[in-house]
């Protein structure tokens, strides 16, 4: 019996030994993950999303921030990161020193740490966080700083070479928080004007898309943002398109979709592309999209489509699905879009009204990009849902589908008319005889 018992405790001690191993293994693991942070707003895209099309989600030549950081395919550019800070640190030497940035920097790598969504259990101490900080902060504001001047002895203002580093620089998990930029100008300059150079330079080569038209430097500086300001250069780019005008919000909360273009039509919806309201405000807003009820005019702003306009797209809609505290506008855009465009001839009917400019060729590729832009994305507010059940309301009367249809098949040339016309006649000339042969035959047998 005692040595039953003296088994059982050395059992016992066994046990909890082993439960004291595992414990600790789990402690040292979890805390080695940061708490996930609710209000971050630099993170990585869901692998669902990204199955679709990898590349739009990654960085190509240039890592900032810690998550691509250190990867084998960006390294090339460490060294041209370290010219442009010495470049940077040469134009405003007389101002500012590298001890100043640092220090700056420093200060607010706490908080600059809970912008991303995983900071980082891959060995980023304070001295790296920070020094990383520093030199991507100031190769951005450099950058910049090169274009806004039109300095002509660059690599990067070889066009392909600064389309693709500004593509990086508006990828979601390759961003660095907005703060960490405007402490490092505001040593420098006054802040007001960061967003203006940020924005000019962002609006030569990406705000064409929607036809904003020429943005006067009023506009460029009075973007408005959340409390707190923009969040990183991605935010910073929608916040600068949702504010081109003053968006419209609809009360319809459900989820409903749009018939294709080319159906549509078919049944008497005519489409519109938006044009400037007067020649004081000239400029529009993707989200101004109407529709007349009275008239069955769908107005649409144009966009222009260019190879990059997918990866920005993308990169907007995976931020807004990550963020509880926005409005999904473009999410809701591209579903509208996505709506439209089922087959080749909807991009062509598109084009032809103005409303898509295609600069990537083939109709097919539109097509494709629309219909796989939205896929596995949740639309948590369907903000144009006003537009859409006007829209459907309209196609489903019958009376509109009638009158569509003889406009399209009768009257759509001139001499359609003009042989619907004669048929016309002729008809009425017709049964106007065979009435009067009738009554001709009552009379004479009366």
């Amino acid at each position: 019996m005692a040595n039953a018992n003296a088994a059982a405790s050395s059992s016992s001690t066994k046990n909890d030994d082993e439960i004291k191993i595992w414990v600790k293994s789990i402690e040292k693991e979890r805390r080695g993950v940061c708490l996930f942070q609710s209000g971050c707003s630099i993170f990585r895209v869901p692998k669902y999303l990204k199955n679709i099309n990898q590349e739009v989600y990654t960085p190509q030549l240039v890592s900032i921030g810690p998550l691509h950081y250190g990867e084998e395919h960006l390294q090339s550019m460490q060294a041209h990161k370290l010219r442009y800070l010495n470049s940077f640190l040469d134009r405003h030497e007389e101002k500012i020193s590298l001890d100043d940035y640092v220090k700056a920097v420093s200060e607010l790598e706490e908080e600059a740490r809970k912008c991303y969504s995983e900071t980082i259990g891959r060995g980023f101490e304070k001295d790296e966080f920070v020094k990383m900080m520093v030199i991507d902060g100031c190769f951005i504001l450099e950058l910049f700083e090169i274009v806004k001047n039109g300095e002509k002895d660059d690599l990067f203002l070889n066009r392909s070479w600064f389309q693709a580093v500004l593509n990086d620089l508006l990828t979601l998990e390759n961003q660095l928080p907005f703060f960490v930029l405007e402490r490092l100008y505001g040593l420098i300059y006054e802040l007001q004007t960061l967003t203006k150079t940020f924005n000019q330079a962002i609006y030569d080569e990406l705000l064409g898309w929607f036809d904003l038209h020429d943005p006067s430097n009023e506009q460029l500086n009075s973007v408005s943002l959340l409390e707190g300001g923009a969040k990183h250069l991605l935010d910073l780019l929608r916040s600068t398109l949702i504010d081109s005008s003053t968006t419209r919000k609809d009360t319809k909360k459900h989820l409903v979709q749009t018939s294709c273009a080319s159906e549509l039509k078919r049944a008497g919806v005519k489409f519109q592309k938006m044009e400037p309201t007067s020649s004081n405000s000239p400029k529009t807003s993707f989200l101004d999209i109407d529709f007349d009820m009275n008239k069955g005019v769908l107005t649409i702003p144009t966009i222009s489509i260019f190879d990059e306009t997918e990866h920005t797209l993308r990169n907007l809609i995976a931020f807004e699905q990550g963020q509880e505290d926005i409005t999904p506008y473009f999410t809701a855009y591209a579903a509208f879009m996505d709506g439209l465009i089922d087959t080749r001839s909807d991009v062509e009917l598109l084009q032809e009204k103005g409303i898509i400019v295609n600069n990537i060729g083939n109709p097919e590729d539109v097509v494709t990009l629309f219909n796989n832009i939205v896929k596995r994305v949740t639309l948590k507010d369907p903000y144009f849902s006003g537009v859409i059940q006007d829209v459907g309301y309209y196609h489903n009367i019958l009376c509109n589908k009638w009158l569509a249809n003889l406009k399209q098949n009768y009257f759509n040339t001139p001499w359609a008319l003009i042989s619907f016309l004669a048929a016309l006649i002729l008809l009425i000339l017709t049964v106007g005889q065979t009435i009067c042969s009738i009554l001709q035959l009552a009379w004479t047998k009366h």
